[in-house]
């Protein structure tokens, strides 16, 4: 995930990203927001990335 999060944020300029660590940190900004697309780990600890 990490090699995906550089290549992501080199193209910052061309669009809108928010990154966060974590499953509890990324539902509660689903809370808040909406998305277009969600890039999610499928192995998080403790976490299988369809929680959302």
């Amino acid at each position: 995930m990490s090699g995906l999060r550089r290549l992501l944020r080199s193209m910052t300029e061309r669009l809108d990203m928010v990154f966060c660590d974590g499953g509890e940190k990324a539902l509660a900004m689903l809370e808040e927001q909406s998305f277009d697309v969600v890039v999610s780990d499928m192995r998080m600890p403790g976490w299988t990335g369809r929680h959302c």
